[in-house]
């Protein structure tokens, strides 16, 4: 029987039945750390880990792979592609993204005193998010529904649409708000949104056009930032 060089992080723990000597000399620390935790049912990515004795291996032979290993991580990596779904996201590395986007946003501005009731909330609202529980992992994805039939705003409807956003946020409490947040809000809505596509250089002079026709009211702050009064 051929030598299994490749444990999946779930199943380094009954595997040597929580020894946590053998698991550290098969696994390493760190290995063996992965392993209890997935375990435990810690917030950890699906993933494998590669034995010392598959170290052990590579230096017999002259530091390189064998094919049996590489046959090995080939399999595994099918393995973790078939068990996760490419479009989810752990919606801690959601937050993430968002931080990175834009390092001021807070969930307690929408209403929200966590980030998973936020994605609730859009969930409820928007029907676009699908959030599941993974070994008290939240994973976050796009509804089936929303991937088939992504809307669009064009020439005839943007108007509209764009008010129909305002009015969200009016019943969400919001007396004012900043463009750039309206503005990612109808990008995730609208995937294929362009100010271009509608006729405009800049979302600003959208919001200009529609102020000019009494669509919406444009104030500045104390610093002469542009935000959309919601009424």
């Amino acid at each position: 029987m051929s030598k299994k060089f490749l444990y999946l992080f779930k199943e380094g723990h009954d595997a040597f039945g929580g020894d946590q000597t053998t698991m550290k000399n098969t696994l390493g620390g760190k290995g063996a750390g992965l392993a209890e935790m997935t375990h435990a049912g810690m917030p950890v990515p699906q993933g494998f880990t590669i034995t010392t004795e598959a170290c052990t291996q590579y230096y017999a032979d002259n530091r390189e792979i064998n094919d049996e290993i590489k046959a090995d991580i080939f399999k595994y990596m099918g393995i973790l592609e078939e068990q996760t779904d490419k479009d989810e996201l752990y919606a801690s590395e959601l937050k993430g993204i968002l931080l990175r986007l834009r390092p001021d946003f807070n969930e307690k501005s929408y209403g929200c005193t966590t980030f998973l009731k936020l994605l609730d909330k859009l969930s409820k609202q928007f029907g676009a998010l699908h959030i599941r529980s993974d070994n008290f992992n939240v994973m976050v994805s796009l509804a089936q529904s929303s991937k088939e039939s992504a809307p669009e705003m064009n020439k005839e409807n943007w108007r509209a649409l764009i008010r129909e956003q305002l009015a969200r946020y009016k019943e969400d409490g919001f007396e004012r708000i900043n463009p750039s947040i309206l503005k990612a809000d109808i990008q995730a809505s609208f995937p294929g949104f362009s100010e271009k596509a509608l006729g405009f250089k800049r979302f600003s002079d959208m919001l200009k056009a529609m102020e000019k026709e009494g669509l919406i009211t444009v104030e500045l702050d104390d610093q002469k930032n542009m935000l959309i009064k919601v009424s």
